[in-house]
Protein backbone atom coordinates (compact mmCIF):
# COMPACT_ATOMS: atom_id res chain seq x y z
CA UNK A 1 0.00 0.00 0.00
CA UNK A 2 1.55 3.17 -1.07
CA UNK A 3 0.87 6.13 1.47
CA UNK A 4 0.38 9.73 -0.38
CA UNK A 5 2.96 12.46 0.74
CA UNK A 6 1.73 15.25 1.64
CA UNK A 7 3.67 18.73 0.09
CA UNK A 8 2.78 22.57 1.37
CA UNK A 9 2.79 24.71 -1.52
CA UNK A 10 4.48 28.25 -0.45
CA UNK A 11 2.10 31.41 -0.36
CA UNK A 12 2.32 32.79 -3.79
CA UNK A 13 1.03 35.86 -2.39
CA UNK A 14 3.58 36.34 0.04
CA UNK A 15 6.49 35.13 -2.37
CA UNK A 16 5.62 38.15 -4.65
CA UNK A 17 5.79 40.11 -1.64
CA UNK A 18 9.23 39.29 -0.44
CA UNK A 19 10.43 40.54 -3.87
CA UNK A 20 13.03 42.91 -4.38
CA UNK A 21 13.41 45.46 -7.09
CA UNK A 22 17.04 46.03 -6.39
CA UNK A 23 19.57 45.21 -4.70
CA UNK A 24 19.89 48.39 -2.67
CA UNK A 25 16.17 49.73 -2.87
CA UNK A 26 16.92 52.80 -1.14
CA UNK A 27 18.83 54.11 -4.06
CA UNK A 28 15.78 53.54 -6.41
CA UNK A 29 13.94 56.84 -6.95
CA UNK A 30 10.35 57.11 -6.48
CA UNK A 31 8.22 56.95 -9.23
CA UNK A 32 6.79 60.84 -9.16
CA UNK A 33 10.92 62.08 -9.60
CA UNK A 34 11.33 59.01 -12.16
CA UNK A 35 8.35 60.30 -14.11
CA UNK A 36 10.52 63.58 -14.61
CA UNK A 37 12.45 61.76 -17.03
CA UNK A 38 9.97 59.69 -18.43
CA UNK A 39 10.78 56.73 -16.90
CA UNK A 40 7.35 54.71 -15.74
CA UNK A 41 8.22 51.51 -16.53
CA UNK A 42 11.50 50.04 -14.20
CA UNK A 43 12.43 47.49 -16.88
CA UNK A 44 13.34 51.06 -18.95
CA UNK A 45 15.07 52.37 -16.05
CA UNK A 46 17.62 49.00 -15.69
CA UNK A 47 17.74 48.36 -19.58
CA UNK A 48 19.31 52.29 -20.70
CA UNK A 49 21.81 52.21 -17.27
CA UNK A 50 22.92 48.80 -18.22
CA UNK A 51 23.31 49.89 -21.34
CA UNK A 52 25.36 52.66 -20.97
CA UNK A 53 27.32 50.84 -18.33
CA UNK A 54 28.49 48.58 -20.80
CA UNK A 55 29.38 51.01 -23.26
CA UNK A 56 31.46 52.84 -21.05
CA UNK A 57 33.75 49.87 -20.09
CA UNK A 58 34.15 49.22 -24.10
CA UNK A 59 34.63 52.88 -25.56
CA UNK A 60 35.58 54.80 -22.04
CA UNK A 61 37.75 51.72 -21.23
CA UNK A 62 36.27 52.05 -17.77
CA UNK A 63 37.49 50.10 -15.15
CA UNK A 64 37.56 49.43 -10.77
CA UNK A 65 40.15 52.45 -10.48
CA UNK A 66 38.60 55.10 -12.78
CA UNK A 67 37.98 58.59 -11.74
CA UNK A 68 34.45 59.55 -13.69
CA UNK A 69 32.23 62.42 -14.35
CA UNK A 70 28.97 62.05 -15.31
CA UNK A 71 27.85 65.85 -17.31
CA UNK A 72 24.15 66.15 -16.07
CA UNK A 73 23.65 62.75 -13.97
CA UNK A 74 20.05 63.31 -13.34
CA UNK A 75 18.60 60.52 -10.64
CA UNK A 76 21.90 58.33 -10.98
CA UNK A 77 20.49 56.03 -13.24
CA UNK A 78 23.69 55.16 -14.80
CA UNK A 79 25.54 55.61 -11.86
CA UNK A 80 23.48 52.70 -10.12
CA UNK A 81 25.02 49.94 -12.23
CA UNK A 82 28.35 51.80 -12.00
CA UNK A 83 28.74 51.29 -8.00
CA UNK A 84 29.18 47.06 -8.56
CA UNK A 85 32.65 48.88 -10.85
CA UNK A 86 33.93 51.73 -8.92
CA UNK A 87 34.64 50.25 -6.01
CA UNK A 88 37.09 51.71 -2.89
CA UNK A 89 40.03 52.90 -5.57
CA UNK A 90 37.93 54.40 -8.31
CA UNK A 91 35.42 57.33 -7.88
CA UNK A 92 32.14 58.85 -9.48
CA UNK A 93 30.91 62.66 -9.52
CA UNK A 94 27.79 63.94 -10.98
CA UNK A 95 26.32 67.17 -11.61
CA UNK A 96 22.86 68.22 -12.61
CA UNK A 97 20.87 71.21 -12.83
CA UNK A 98 17.83 69.78 -11.39
CA UNK A 99 17.93 70.37 -7.26
CA UNK A 100 15.42 67.66 -6.36
CA UNK A 101 17.34 65.14 -7.99
CA UNK A 102 20.69 66.11 -6.79
CA UNK A 103 18.99 66.23 -3.28
CA UNK A 104 17.51 62.52 -3.70
CA UNK A 105 21.33 61.39 -4.14
CA UNK A 106 23.13 63.10 -1.82
CA UNK A 107 20.68 61.85 0.90
CA UNK A 108 20.35 58.60 -0.64
CA UNK A 109 23.09 57.14 -2.66
CA UNK A 110 26.14 58.80 -1.32
CA UNK A 111 25.70 57.83 2.49
CA UNK A 112 25.84 54.28 1.24
CA UNK A 113 28.32 54.83 -1.34
CA UNK A 114 31.10 58.01 -0.44
CA UNK A 115 32.89 57.44 -3.70
CA UNK A 116 30.07 58.72 -5.34
CA UNK A 117 29.41 62.33 -5.20
CA UNK A 118 26.83 64.52 -6.57
CA UNK A 119 26.66 68.43 -7.21
CA UNK A 120 24.04 70.81 -8.32
CA UNK A 121 24.44 73.19 -11.06
CA UNK A 122 22.33 76.04 -10.48
CA UNK A 123 22.25 76.60 -14.36
CA UNK A 124 19.72 78.65 -16.39
CA UNK A 125 17.21 76.65 -18.08
CA UNK A 126 13.43 77.71 -19.53
CA UNK A 127 12.16 74.05 -18.61
CA UNK A 128 14.86 72.27 -15.91
CA UNK A 129 15.55 75.26 -13.90
CA UNK A 130 13.80 78.61 -15.37
CA UNK A 131 16.05 80.69 -11.60
CA UNK A 132 19.22 79.44 -12.28
CA UNK A 133 21.99 81.42 -11.40
CA UNK A 134 24.30 80.71 -14.13
CA UNK A 135 23.90 80.91 -18.19
CA UNK A 136 25.43 77.29 -19.52
CA UNK A 137 28.21 79.62 -21.01
CA UNK A 138 29.28 81.24 -17.78
CA UNK A 139 29.35 78.08 -15.88
CA UNK A 140 32.99 76.35 -14.87
CA UNK A 141 32.63 72.45 -13.71
CA UNK A 142 33.47 72.43 -10.45
CA UNK A 143 36.51 70.34 -11.09
CA UNK A 144 40.57 70.78 -11.02
CA UNK A 145 42.21 70.80 -14.43
CA UNK A 146 43.10 66.93 -15.43
CA UNK A 147 40.64 65.18 -12.47
CA UNK A 148 39.08 62.90 -14.80
CA UNK A 149 40.18 59.51 -16.75
CA UNK A 150 36.18 59.21 -18.05
CA UNK A 151 34.18 62.09 -18.75
CA UNK A 152 30.67 61.01 -20.25
CA UNK A 153 27.01 62.88 -20.69
CA UNK A 154 24.28 60.28 -21.82
CA UNK A 155 21.42 62.47 -23.70
CA UNK A 156 23.24 65.93 -22.66
CA UNK A 157 23.54 67.22 -25.96
CA UNK A 158 20.57 66.72 -27.55
CA UNK A 159 19.49 69.52 -25.08
CA UNK A 160 22.04 71.98 -25.91
CA UNK A 161 22.41 75.01 -28.23
CA UNK A 162 25.54 74.94 -30.03
CA UNK A 163 26.74 77.64 -27.91
CA UNK A 164 26.26 75.87 -24.47
CA UNK A 165 27.62 72.79 -26.01
CA UNK A 166 30.89 74.63 -27.49
CA UNK A 167 31.47 75.88 -23.93
CA UNK A 168 30.57 72.31 -22.28
CA UNK A 169 33.48 71.12 -24.37
CA UNK A 170 36.02 73.28 -23.51
CA UNK A 171 35.24 72.38 -19.64
CA UNK A 172 35.58 68.56 -20.59
CA UNK A 173 38.57 69.32 -22.21
CA UNK A 174 39.80 71.28 -18.75
CA UNK A 175 38.63 68.15 -16.45
CA UNK A 176 39.81 65.75 -18.84
CA UNK A 177 43.45 63.66 -17.85
CA UNK A 178 45.68 64.45 -20.88
CA UNK A 179 45.09 60.48 -21.84
CA UNK A 180 41.43 60.92 -21.30
CA UNK A 181 38.34 59.65 -22.83
CA UNK A 182 35.29 60.94 -23.44
CA UNK A 183 31.88 59.23 -24.34
CA UNK A 184 29.14 61.77 -25.94
CA UNK A 185 25.55 61.14 -27.03
CA UNK A 186 23.80 63.11 -30.09
CA UNK A 187 20.86 62.96 -32.52
CA UNK A 188 22.06 61.78 -35.96
CA UNK A 189 19.63 62.96 -38.10
CA UNK A 190 21.84 62.95 -41.64
CA UNK A 191 18.06 62.06 -43.56
CA UNK A 192 16.18 65.29 -41.86
CA UNK A 193 15.78 68.05 -44.32
CA UNK A 194 14.75 71.25 -42.05
CA UNK A 195 11.05 72.27 -43.31
CA UNK A 196 10.25 68.76 -44.18
CA UNK A 197 8.50 66.37 -41.67
CA UNK A 198 10.81 64.45 -39.41
CA UNK A 199 11.41 61.02 -39.08
CA UNK A 200 10.02 57.83 -36.80
CA UNK A 201 9.72 59.52 -33.19
CA UNK A 202 11.20 62.77 -33.44
CA UNK A 203 7.42 63.73 -35.30
CA UNK A 204 6.86 64.64 -31.36
CA UNK A 205 6.37 68.86 -31.39
CA UNK A 206 8.83 68.41 -28.47
CA UNK A 207 11.25 67.73 -30.73
CA UNK A 208 10.83 71.20 -32.52
CA UNK A 209 14.78 72.32 -32.48
CA UNK A 210 15.53 73.38 -35.45
CA UNK A 211 18.32 75.82 -35.43
CA UNK A 212 20.52 78.43 -37.26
Amino acid sequence: MMLEKSVQMPNLESTLEAYKIAYEPELMPPLKLMLTEGIDTLEEWFRWAEEWSMLLRFYGKLNADSLVLEVGCGLGRIAFPLRYLLRDIGSYDGFDICKNKIDFLQQNFTPSHPNFRFFWADILNTYYNPNGRFKSTEFRFPYPESSFDLIYAASVFTHLLPENTQHYFKEVSRALKKKGRCVFSFFLLDNYVPGHPRPLGFKKPSFNFDHT
